[in-house]
């Protein structure tokens, strides 16, 4: 089924729910269907391609928007990113894997508004880009399990299928030293670094 959808149909369903959003004057509405849009469109054009650091950027914000819908406003996601890094080009959607375990799994479920934060540097070796959240943490063991075992890891809401594929795409088109680190602390929260170099 999921092969048999053509994109264009659901970008233009998508397009046609956001005018009568705007019709109706819900702009609550018309905003997530732009960000779920955007986020689709970016998915389904060339998805092995490389893409901008800048729109990976932007995508990732989307999906922030479609989160903060979900969660009411909680969510506290802070973006610091060196702008002179934004026209360098990336793997398309590495972020986003690492930005959905930080909120399913490093947050408290009834606490969601514990700061999670998204930057991104100029390196000796390229770029870095961490993900961190001040949440749960993992044991040691967790993440040797995590990045050694990544599809039969899960815990709770916490899947390493996303963290491992990241993982996985870094090391087929890069190799070392470019990869994914994992730093965590239980019950100080977790910082997950992505060093890829600059292209």
């Amino acid at each position: 089924m999921q092969s048999q959808i053509n994109p264009h149909f659901l970008s233009n369903t998508l397009n046609s729910v956001r005018l009568m959003a705007m019709i109706a004057k819900t702009d609550n509405i018309r905003k997530i269907i732009e960000s779920l849009s955007a986020l689709l469109t970016h998915v389904f054009r060339e998805p092995n391609s490389l893409a901008p650091i800048g729109q990976e950027i932007k995508v990732l914000e989307s999906y922030v928007h479609i989160m903060q819908v979900r969660y009411g406003g909680k969510l506290n996601i802070q973006f610091h990113i060196d702008d002179t890094l934004l026209n360098y080009s990336m793997p398309k959607m590495l972020l986003q894997p690492i930005l959905e375990n930080a909120i399913f799994h490093g947050l408290d479920q009834q606490n969601m508004n514990e700061l999670i934060e998204v930057k991104a540097i100029r390196h000796e070796l390229g770029v870095c880009f961490s993900i961190t959240d001040y949440g749960k943490g993992m044991t040691d063991e967790q993440i040797s399990e995590l990045l050694n075992q990544g599809e039969k890891y899960q815990r709770g809401n916490f899947s390493g299928i996303g963290v491992h594929n990241v993982l996985q795409r870094i090391e087929l088109n890069y190799g070392h030293p470019y990869g994914v680190e994992i730093d965590s602390k239980l019950d100080r929260g977790t910082i997950v670094t992505i060093l890829l170099p600059l292209i």
